[in-house]
């Protein structure tokens, strides 16, 4: 939680500047939330999309940029 950053606008919280997940804490999960998101996004570890390519599933997609909505 230290290292993430919240955004501020107008001296009114915004969202997230930036998010990091502790390592030792999402090593043994493939997919997890953030509470600093109140948990409304899913994320996933690179194992869990390596799964999803080689077993050839569709209908999800995966983005790199953590706090974008879409």
């Amino acid at each position: 939680m230290s290292l993430t950053e919240r955004a501020y606008l107008d001296g009114f919280e915004g969202g997230l500047k930036s998010l990091v997940f502790d390592d030792e804490d999402v090593s043994n999960k493939l997919i997890f939330k953030s509470k600093m998101q109140s948990g409304l996004s899913l994320y996933c570890t690179d194992n869990f999309k390596k799964l999803v390519n080689d077993n050839s599933l569709t209908g999800l997609v995966f983005n790199t940029d953590l706090l974008t909505c879409f």
